[in-house]
C-alpha cells in the first residue's frame, strides 16, 4: 500500500472521528437541553401557585411544537393533572393544549389518545352540603369498590358538597365511549348495592369540547336519597 494510499485513509479516520465527536456533542447537547426542559417544566407545572402552573402547561405545549419534547412526555403531564385534585382548575387548559396538538399532528393525536385510554375512570361525587351523611358515606364507599365492575383502575375525588342537586340520583358522562361502557357498568354496580342511579348521558352536548377529561363520570346524588 503507497504513503498516499495511507495518507487518504488516514484523512478518513480522522474526519470520521471528528464527525462522530461533532454528532456526539450535538446529541449530549441535545440531551441536556431536553433534560433542562423538563426539569423547568416539572418544576412549573408541579408548583403549588397557580400561575407558574398554567404556565407550565403552556410552556409544555410549545415545547411538543418546537420538538424540544415527546409528545409522551407531554402526555404524562396531562394524565397527572386530570387526575390529582389539586389541579383541577389545571385540568380544563390541559385538555385543550392536548387537544389542539392532536388536531394538527395525527402522530400526536395517536400517543395522546393511548395515554388517554391508559388513564384511571375519574369518578367525582357530589351532594348537597347538608345531604344525609350515611347515605353519602355509603354510596362513597361503594364507589371505591367500583374498580372491579369497571375494569379499569379509577380515581375517586373528594366529595363536592353543592347547593342544587337533580331529584334523584344521577350519573353524569360527557363521552360517548365513557357513556357506552363506563357508565352503564358504574350505574348497574351502585344499583346492585341498593342504591337507585339513572345515567345521563351528556355526550352529544359535549361533542365538541376539547377541555374534558374523557373517562370522567359525575355521581350526583339527588335529593329524594337524603
Amino acid at each position: 500500500m503507497s504513503n498516499k494510499t495511507h495518507e487518504i485513509i488516514d484523512i478518513a479516520l480522522k474526519t470520521v472521528i471528528a464527525a462522530s465527536a461533532v454528532v456526539a456533542t450535538i446529541i449530549f447537547g441535545l440531551m441536556s437541553r431536553q433534560h433542562d426542559d423538563i426539569k423547568l417544566l416539572t418544576e412549573l407545572i408541579y408548583s403549588e401557585q397557580k400561575a407558574k402552573s398554567f404556565a407550565g402547561i403552556s410552556l409544555a405545549k410549545l415545547y411538543v411544537q418546537q420538538e424540544r419534547i415527546s409528545p409522551e412526555i407531554f402526555g404524562t403531564f396531562v394524565a397527572y393533572i386530570n387526575n390529582e385534585p389539586t389541579k383541577q382548575n389545571l385540568a380544563d387548559a390541559a385538555n385543550e393544549a392536548a387537544s389542539f396538538l392532536a388536531a394538527s399532528d395525527n402522530d400526536i393525536k395517536t400517543t395522546l389518545a393511548q395515554i388517554s385510554e391508559n388513564m384511571p375512570v375519574r369518578i367525582v361525587p357530589h351532594a348537597l352540603s347538608h345531604a344525609d351523611s350515611f347515605t353519602v358515606s355509603s354510596i362513597i364507599r361503594d364507589l371505591k369498590r367500583s374498580g372491579k365492575e369497571l375494569g379499569s383502575s379509577i380515581n375517586l375525588f373528594p366529595l363536592e358538597k353543592v347547593n342544587v342537586t337533580p331529584n334523584k340520583n344521577q350519573i353524569r358522562c360527557y363521552n360517548q365511549q365513557t357513556c357506552g361502557f363506563y357508565g352503564p357498568k358504574l350505574v348497574q354496580h351502585l344499583n346492585n348495592s341498593g342504591f337507585q342511579f339513572n345515567l345521563i348521558d351528556k355526550s352529544s352536548d359535549y361533542a365538541e369540547a376539547t377541555n374534558l377529561n374523557p373517562k370522567l363520570l359525575e355521581v350526583w346524588v339527588g335529593k329524594e336519597a337524603n
